[in-house]
């Protein structure tokens, strides 16, 4: 977007709104789109950087069972997943917030993957074990047909641990970014 300002063009406080809401429906509409490409690409870069860790992990003797493999691996899917097309059950799911006499907090949904956010991995899955409660009632009944995503005692279990890990990282980059 680009903004041209005419000589003798006087500012107005309204039009800086406007251009800020321009500005980020600009930006909103970029962050939604994906690019295939670089999808492809990033999908390639994960599975060898899972078979690197993989394999290094064997070698230092820590090996996981089949099972335990596909339960990691569908943690992420689930939890960026939930809610995607199923944007009927936000009432239900509201409801169940509002019901939850563990919940006193302002947010009110689950947050979205990003695929150009390297943080929105994080922020789904600390906002999936933020609603658990919300989640295992939604999830756990058949009618909203929502039992794909529904996760086990040991997948929540690595949730909390991954997210533990996550913060780490996160930590790390918001030390060395505003160095």
């Amino acid at each position: 977007m680009e903004l041209v300002v005419d000589p003798g063009d006087e500012p107005d406080d309204n039009d800086d709104e406007e251009d800020l809401a321009a500005t980020e429906e600009v930006l909103a509409e970029e962050d939604t789109q994906e690019d295939d490409g670089q999808i492809a690409h990033d999908d390639a870069v994960v599975k060898s950087l899972h078979d690197v860790a993989v394999h290094e992990m064997e070698a230092k003797g820590i090996v996981m069972s089949e099972a335990e493999k596909k339960m990691a691996l569908k943690l992420f899917p689930a939890v960026q997943s939930l809610f995607n097309n199923a944007s009927h059950l936000n009432e239900k799911f509201q409801e169940l917030i509002d019901q939850d006499p563990e919940l006193i907090t302002a947010k009110r949904a689950l947050d979205r993957r990003v695929p150009t956010r390297w943080n929105s991995d994080f922020d789904c899955l600390a906002a999936h074990l933020h609603f658990r409660n919300v989640v295992e009632a939604i999830t756990g009944v058949s009618g909203n047909k929502l039992q794909t995503y529904r996760l086990s005692e040991e997948q929540w279990k690595l949730a909390d641990d991954v997210q533990e890990v996550l913060k780490v990282f996160i930590s790390f980059y918001i030390i060395i970014y505003f160095l």
